[in-house]
């Protein structure tokens, strides 16, 4: 079912993620399927993070911007307070294989 999620899987066996968009359309087309509840732009206090799935995980995107001192002390804060709430944070980077945020998902929500 994996392999069904994006295309290029089928020709290349993995899938090169280029964006947010991409990411997050491939993470709410297997939250569909699997019918975990998925939010876009979850807040919790002041701070706004890019989805919320199955009410316990919450998913950032670490940008290249997201390396400078200012973003970096704005990351932690937000990963302090998603604790405190008891969510889970998980860090997506644009690097990143879409199997491996499933992977983190399924093994998030167990």
């Amino acid at each position: 079912m994996l392999q069904e999620l994006c295309s290029s899987y089928k020709l290349n066996n993995y899938f090169f993620i280029r964006n947010e968009s991409v990411v997050l359309q491939l993470i709410r087309k297997y939250c569909r399927l699997k019918q975990i509840a998925f939010g876009y732009q979850f807040r919790i206090d002041k701070y706004i993070f890019d989805c919320m799935l199955g009410n316990k995980i919450l998913i950032e995107f670490d940008e290249p911007h997201h390396i400078n001192s200012r973003q970096k002390k704005i990351d932690l804060e937000k990963e302090k307070i998603a604790k405190q709430n008891d969510f889970l944070v998980f860090r997506v980077n644009l690097d990143m294989d879409i199997i491996d945020v499933i992977i983190f998902i399924e093994e998030g929500l167990n």
